[in-house]
């Protein structure tokens, strides 16, 4: 009988080293992301065919905001249309366009650097942070004069860094004249 127990005991013992080995090595891939889905996702920037996200890029917050993002974006209404309200998610942010510091966008053209300032009480993006952010940009057709319409959009992307001054330089080239 003690031959059987002591049998028993080693096999058990054998086999929770070798579980508790693998409880370990899996601990230690989770711990270091090997597991996150968003590590093997692609950077993305979508609203839409008639309103095109060329380029864009998330700014890492520097604690006065959540992040900064900025996008350039391609008319596609056939019609020039004002950028009037941006939100992330159901909250309103500040916005602003770099150069002329309007937000008209002709149509078929790609717009200026557009600034989404995004509120410290909703998000806020660290550096090397990668996680999706819900926009919706409020906007109207220009010509003629037109009711407002809401565009929604998801932008996934890793932030970087934001250097003093980052706002005064757009991150990203200036848009070719056509």
């Amino acid at each position: 009988m003690k031959r059987r127990a002591q049998a028993a005991l080693e096999y058990l013992m054998t086999y929770g080293w070798g579980l508790i080995a693998i409880l370990v090595v899996i601990g230690g891939l989770s711990y270091f992301g090997m597991f996150e889905p968003s590590r093997y996702l692609p950077d993305h920037c979508s609203f839409g065919a008639q309103l095109q996200c060329n380029d864009y890029q998330v700014v890492a917050s520097d604690g006065s905001n959540g992040g900064i993002v900025y996008l350039r974006l391609r008319n596609g209404f056939g019609d020039g249309i004002t950028i009037t309200n941006a939100y992330v998610g159901d909250v309103q942010t500040k916005f602003d366009v770099e150069a002329d510091g309007s937000f008209d966008i002709v149509a078929g053209n790609v717009s200026s650097i557009f600034i989404v300032v995004l509120p410290v009480d909703v998000i806020t993006v660290a550096e090397d942070d990668r996680q999706p952010l819900s926009l919706t940009l409020e906007f109207q057709r220009t010509s003629p004069a037109g009711p407002k319409h809401n565009v929604s959009g998801e932008l996934f992307g890793t932030s970087i860094a934001q250097d003093d001054g980052m706002v005064e330089t757009p991150p990203i080239d200036p848009p070719e004249e056509k």
